[in-house]
């Protein structure tokens, strides 16, 4: 469990990759290696842009049928964040992500981080100084969480990318 002090020894993308509570963090080009952790740490502190941090929590029974590995929650963020980011008003090419499942609680739940790497919602106030607009629809956070359980859920899509995993696999073993 996590203890108040801890955050005081860690940074975030630590806590995020903790191996008591996780296998590890990812973006979507799968599980990040410690170079691009070196990376990201740099990137979180140099950037202009809002660095946005969410918790999607899923029911206790939910998490552990639907989101049950790494793997799952991986195929699950890279399809549903991008549509995410577009409704929002941001260009998924624009963002660096990264996240964590953890699950060394009752309900399993991901950890998402992510920040556009050229900021593109600056906007100058009354005194001439720059500021980040940092507010999300709600209606696409809801919109989100929904697609979240329903993409999850979805069998039909699941049964579809296995078979052409596979095809491309045998493809290019018979090659």
């Amino acid at each position: 469990d996590f203890e108040p002090n801890d955050i005081k020894k860690m940074d975030y993308v630590e806590y995020m990759e903790n191996r008591e509570k996780s296998r590890g963090i990812f973006n979507q080009d799968g599980l990040i290696s410690d170079e691009y952790k070196k990376e990201i740490r740099q990137k979180l502190r140099k950037t202009k842009s809002n660095i946005w941090d969410c918790v999607i929590s899923f029911e206790e029974t939910f998490g552990e049928t639907w989101v049950n590995s790494y793997e799952q929650a991986y195929e699950l963020i890279k399809t549903e964040l991008p549509k995410f980011f577009k409704r929002c008003g941001l260009n998924p090419d624009n963002i660096e992500w990264f996240a964590g499942l953890h699950e060394n609680t009752d309900n399993r739940h991901i950890h998402l981080c992510f920040f556009e790497k050229k900021p593109m919602r600056i906007r100058p106030n009354k005194t001439g100084k720059q500021f980040s607009i940092g507010k999300l629809s709600k209606i696409a956070i809801q919109e989100f969480k929904a697609n979240l359980e329903l993409s999850a859920t979805d069998y039909e899509a699941r049964e579809i990318k296995i078979r052409n995993d596979l095809t491309t696999s045998f493809k290019q073993e018979i090659n």
